[in-house]
């Protein structure tokens, strides 16, 4: 999505018409994609906006759905998945609002395909 060069613009172009032809064609299109790939063509990843719910009253599908999350983050950032289960057990660390700061010092961004950085929250 952030991918705006003329050469990354135009590799996606191809890739469309690629799968147009294929869908109109009515034919077979073996596409060797990584999972994740495949997860955001066809939206199978759930509500994006609140990726890590809070357990706190969550039902059995909720907690399958984010523990299906955080193995799709483990294809890219298995470090990301240790520091994601480290906020979700920040009660039995001890961690509370006065010492937040002092336990966690993580910013929350990422890089996109075009290379920029952005804040995941206001102020990283």
């Amino acid at each position: 999505p952030g991918a705006r060069s003329p050469d990354a613009l135009r590799q996606l172009e191809f890739f469309g018409s690629l799968m147009a032809l294929a869908m109109r064609s009515r034919s077979l299109l073996n596409l060797c994609l990584c999972p994740s790939v495949w997860m955001a063509l066809n939206n199978s990843d759930g509500d994006v906006r609140r990726p890590f719910a809070s357990p706190g009253g969550m039902g059995a599908a909720q907690r399958r759905l984010r523990e299906r999350k955080l193995r799709h983050l483990a294809m890219f950032d298995v470090m990301a998945v240790k520091a994601v289960q480290f906020l979700l057990d920040a009660d039995k660390q001890d961690c509370d609002a006065s010492n937040f700061a002092d336990v966690f010092d993580e910013r929350f961004a990422t890089q996109l395909s075009d290379g920029s950085i952005v804040d995941l929250i206001p102020g990283g």
